[in-house]
């Protein structure tokens, strides 16, 4: 299944895609808007890796499961 997870800060896209690479998870860099498509099995598999990776950064950021195909990186309380 494909992912698209749009990321809060361009910066972040391709630190993003290879932390979910070093996790087995397919991951490519887009832009406009930017966001890493991720591949994976499970979109669950793909959330929970992008929690992982805003929490061990501190990033200020929650993924927001919009649906099978989209999740988006904002702000808590967004």
């Amino acid at each position: 299944m494909r992912v698209d997870i749009e990321v809060a800060r361009s910066a972040d896209a391709q630190d993003l895609a290879q932390s979910l690479a070093a996790q087995g998870i397919k991951a490519d860099v887009l832009t406009e808007p930017d966001r890493v498509t991720a591949t994976a099995d499970d979109v669950a598999l793909v959330e929970h890796a992008v929690e992982e990776w805003t929490a061990e950064r501190g990033l200020p950021f929650v993924p927001l499961h919009v649906d099978e195909q989209h999740v988006v990186l904002s702000p808590p309380g967004s």
